[in-house]
């Protein structure tokens, strides 16, 4: 979620003025970033197809950030999980 913007809110949101993602955080002081999504279809994540990608350029890199988390889809009132 290094570009999550909505999702960082969860469901206790107002109306902030501006939303900084991790993403426009690192690239605002550092010289290089590279993002790669090693899980871009979504929160549930049910396929391996950017892993290879993601590993690549985690392989390149001297600085590894790994962001990961749940939305309101797998998480809300009413769908919390037993096991994850």
């Amino acid at each position: 979620h290094a570009n999550a913007s909505h999702v960082m809110l969860g469901n206790y949101e107002g109306k902030p003025p501006h939303i900084t993602t991790p993403a426009e955080a690192f690239q605002r002081y550092a010289k290089s970033v590279s993002v790669e999504y090693g899980c871009g279809n979504g929160v549930a994540c049910n396929t391996t197809e950017g892993y290879s990608a993601a590993l690549k350029a985690a392989s390149k890199a001297d600085i590894v950030v790994m962001l990961m988390g749940i939305d309101q889809s797998i998480e809300a009132e009413g769908l919390d999980r037993v096991n994850i």
